[in-house]
């Protein structure tokens, strides 16, 4: 229900999309609202990150996600998803050796957090909203 009535309001759908349209009238989806993340007024594409840590090697699967903090810019974390037979600190120092320069540290997750399997939508879509949840789960233990 909650879900339903944040989607449909006075009668239309709303995806959570940002489009424009193109020269000959064709619609163009730029991004998805909720991968955007704000650090502080630091925009980061949570798609582009994702995909850097994805191609690192030895991981199987990546989310990153932003967790506000009171009173400070929200945190940026991500969830990797190990290759059968990776560890985590070379998935760390892969990290710093190509993502940390590439993107800068302001641009970068601050913490790797190793899990055994991200939040996904039926057609594969990021649900970095569940990610959050899980997170504080997880500290709580």
């Amino acid at each position: 229900p909650q879900a339903t009535a944040t989607s449909f309001r006075d009668g239309g759908f709303y995806t959570g999309d940002v489009a424009v349209f193109g020269s000959n009238g064709e619609l163009q989806v730029v991004v998805r609202t909720g991968d955007i993340l704000n650090l502080g007024g630091v925009k980061v594409s949570a798609l582009a990150m994702d995909d850097a840590l994805r191609a690192l090697t030895g991981v199987a699967d990546a989310m990153c996600f932003d967790m506000p903090v009171d009173g400070k810019a929200n945190s940026f974390l991500a969830f990797i998803v190990p290759a059968s037979g990776a560890s985590m600190a070379a998935i760390g120092d892969a990290f710093r050796a190509t993502i940390l320069p590439a993107f800068g540290a302001a641009r970068s997750p601050e913490r790797l957090i190793e899990i055994t399997e991200v939040p996904r939508a039926h057609d594969g879509g990021a649900k970095r909203f569940m990610c959050r949840t899980i997170y504080q789960a997880g500290r709580g233990s």
